[in-house]
C-alpha cells in the first residue's frame, strides 16, 4: 500500500512526512525531488493488535504497514518549478491513494502563495491540475483507439477496442466537467481496462488542513474552508507534532495537553488512512507472534492465506474464525468457544475486518 504525500508549493508537506513518519527519514538533510521522492514504511497503529499481544503473551509484535511517499511541491500553471511537474505527477500516478496537504497556517517566515492563505483556493487548483493530467492522458489514448480502429481487426478485438474507446469517451466527458473517475469506474472490468493509467481522479482522496496552535484550537472554523468537498479531512499541526516526537516519551503529554490533544493526530491519522484504502486487516496471534494482515475488502479465506504465505493458499483446508469483538468482549478463547462463537469456514468465507484468522492446510 503506497500513499503519496502531495500538496502545492510552501504548504508544510515537509513537516507533515516527518510528523507522519516520526522522524524515521532526515528530510531535512535529503529533501525531496521529483526524480528521487522520500518514501518510507509506517506502521498503522492498531489497539486490536497490542491488546491481543498483551492477551497471549507474544513474544513478536508486528503491525501492518504502509509506503509513503513525500514529493516537492507542485508548480501550477507557469510558476517556477512547473517543468518538474511530469514527473511529480508520474510518481503520484503509481500511489494507491492521495494525501492532499493544504497550507492553512499564518508564517512571516514563510509567505503564502498569492500572498494569502486560502486553502479552498488551493484545494481547488491542486485538483484542477490533477483533472487536467488525466485528461490529457485519456485524449492521448483516444486518439491511439481511434487510429486501432481504423485497422483491419478480428471481430472480438475489435469488439474489445470499441469498448475501451467508449469507456475513454466517458472519461473525457467526466473530466472536462472536473468530475473525479472514481465513480466511473468502480465496476471491476471497467477499472481494469484502464488499471495501467493510475488516474489521479480515481485514487481515494484524504485532505489534511496544515494549521498553526491557533488554527489547532479552533479546529471547526479551520474545516469549515473546506464544507462540502467530497473527502475526510484532518485537522493538524504538522510543526507543532513534529517538534512533539523529537521529545522524550514521558515530555510529551505535557505539551499535547497546551495544544488540546489527547493524542497525535498523526498518528490516527495514519490509523485512518489505512481504512479510506478499501482495505481491511485480519490478525494472526499466539505467543510466537501476533501480526496484522491487510488484504482488500471482500478478500477470501483463501486470499487471506495466501497473504501469509503461497503454501497455506495452496493446501488450505478451512479457517478457524475468531471475531476479534467477541474475544475482546468475553475475554479468552476458551469463552469464545463457550459461547459457541467460534466458527469453521471455507475458502468463499468473507474475511472480516479484525477476524483473527488460524490456517489450517496440508503440504
Amino acid at each position: 500500500m503506497r500513499v503519496a504525500l502531495t500538496g502545492l508549493e510552501l504548504s508544510g508537506k515537509t513537516s507533515l512526512f516527518g510528523a507522519l513518519t516520526a522522524h524515521a527519514f532526515d528530510s531535512a538533510a535529503h529533501p525531496a525531488r521529483a526524480d528521487h521522492p522520500n518514501v518510507n514504511m509506517v506502521k498503522i497503529p492498531d489497539e486490536r493488535v497490542d491488546f491481543l499481544t498483551d492477551l497471549y503473551k507474544s513474544a513478536k509484535t508486528v503491525y501492518a504497514t504502509m509506503e509513503l511517499m513525500d514529493l516537492p511541491g507542485i508548480a501550477t500553471g507557469s510558476e517556477p518549478g512547473a517543468a518538474d511537474r511530469p514527473r511529480i505527477v508520474a510518481h503520484l500516478r503509481q500511489a494507491d491513494a492521495l494525501l492532499y496537504c493544504l497550507r492553512a497556517f499564518e508564517s512571516s517566515s514563510v509567505p503564502p502563495r498569492k500572498g494569502k492563505v486560502d486553502p479552498r483556493r488551493d484545494y481547488n487548483e491542486l485538483r484542477s491540475e490533477f483533472f487536467l493530467a488525466d485528461l490529457e492522458a485519456v485524449l492521448r489514448r483516444i486518439e491511439k483507439v481511434q487510429v486501432s480502429l481504423g485497422k483491419n481487426l478480428a471481430k472480438k478485438e475489435r469488439e474489445l477496442v470499441q469498448h475501451e474507446l467508449e469507456l475513454l469517451q466517458r472519461c473525457q466527458a467526466a473530466l472536462e466537467k472536473e468530475q473525479p473517475l472514481r465513480p466511473l469506474l468502480e465496476h471491476p472490468d471497467n477499472a481494469a481496462l484502464v488499471a495501467g493509467f493510475g488516474f489521479l481522479s480515481q485514487k481515494p482522496v484524504i485532505v489534511v488542513l496544515n494549521v498553526d496552535e491557533k488554527g489547532l484550537r479552533n479546529a471547526d472554523a479551520a474545516r469549515a474552508a473546506l464544507a462540502g468537498i467530497d473527502a475526510p479531512v484532518y485537522v493538524i499541526c504538522a510543526q507543532a507534532e513534529s517538534d512533539i516526537l523529537q521529545l522524550p516519551d514521558e515530555e510529551r503529554p505535557a505539551f499535547l495537553a497546551d495544544l488540546g490533544l489527547a493524542e497525535l493526530t498523526s498518528r490516527r491519522l495514519v490509523h485512518d488512512i489505512h481504512k479510506c484504502l478499501d482495505e481491511i486487516t485480519f490478525i494472526t496471534t499466539g505467543p510466537d507472534e501476533t501480526r496484522s494482515w491487510p488484504i482488500a475488502k471482500n478478500s477470501t479465506a483463501v486470499t487471506a492465506a495466501g497473504a501469509i504465505h503461497s503454501d497455506l493458499a495452496k493446501g488450505f483446508i478451512r479457517a478457524e474464525v475468531i471475531a476479534y469483538d467477541d474475544l475482546h468482549a468475553a475475554g479468552s478463547e476458551k469463552a469464545v468457544r463457550a459461547a459457541g462463537k467460534f466458527r469453521l469456514e471455507g475458502k468463499e468465507y468473507l474475511v472480516k475486518d479484525g477476524d483473527i484468522l488460524v490456517i489450517r492446510f496440508s503440504v
